[in-house]
């Protein structure tokens, strides 16, 4: 419930940027809050990557330290259960990180092996493969790297 918490603190940061001043505070303290109960539970540790790809790095976001803990994520999935849905939504969420650094190699990798799982996973096949070569950001209203 606490890292649902964090999701909500963030998604209200992603529509309105200027709140991430105390929402930001907010999202932390859930994310913090659901650790203290387990700290191999898969959704706290996906909200915290989440956290540290979408914040500046003026504000401490870290791109890499996202990319090890969705990679910690999907291990956690792909050995419970690698139909489980959020399997593929943490993978997808990584390519996005990718594309974002500028590997598009890498996010394209992610993307195409994901439909080899999941050939009619839409957001994928129709929009994130065919825009890694548009140079399109997605989600940044502030860029503030």
């Amino acid at each position: 419930f606490l890292a649902f918490r964090a999701a909500v603190a963030g998604f209200s940061i992603w529509l309105s940027p200027l709140k991430a001043l105390y929402l930001g505070v907010e999202n932390q303290h859930y994310i913090d809050k659901s650790l203290e109960f387990d700290k191999n539970e898969p959704m706290p540790l996906f909200e915290y990557g989440n956290s540290l790809f979408f914040r500046p790095a003026l504000f401490g976001g870290d791109k890499d330290k996202a990319i090890k803990l969705y990679t910690q994520v999907i291990s956690m999935y792909q050995n419970d259960d690698p139909a489980n849905w959020m399997y593929y939504h943490v993978r997808t969420w990584m390519g996005q990180v990718y594309t974002r650094m500028g590997e598009k190699e890498k996010a394209r990798n992610i993307y195409q092996n994901i439909l080899k799982d999941v050939p009619n996973y839409q957001w994928v096949r129709d929009e994130l493969l065919p825009d890694l070569d548009k140079d399109k950001k997605r989600f940044f209203i502030l860029n503030l790297e």
